[in-house]
């Protein structure tokens, strides 16, 4: 039971001091101030889609199936099909890859 009360009296305590802090924010604080807590806000938030992004990004490049190499017997070498070509983009793409690993 004390627990509860505790518990209780600290949940009002952090509840109080929200209220506070957003009574400051819309009633006290001048327009400048508030301009730029929303600049700060927004440019938190960009940063953490950006970090999100780039972690789904290298996940993945981490899950993407790898080529498996397959041995071909001397008879099979006359049968192989003509090499395909990459495109300069392609090409770059790749080479940027390896060099951010």
């Amino acid at each position: 039971m004390l627990y509860d009360q505790e518990s209780i009296f600290i949940l009002f305590s952090q509840w109080q001091a929200a209220l506070m802090d957003i009574h400051e924010i819309f009633f006290e604080l001048p327009n400048d101030k508030r301009i730029s807590l929303i600049y700060q806000s927004e440019l938190m938030e960009a940063q953490k889609k950006a970090k999100a992004q780039q972690k789904h990004q290298q996940q993945a490049i981490q899950t993407q199936p790898k080529a498996r190499t397959v041995q071909r017997s001397a008879s099979n070498k006359e049968q192989q099909p003509p090499k395909r070509r990459i495109s300069a983009v392609t090409q770059r793409v790749i080479e940027r890859k390896k060099v951010q690993k």
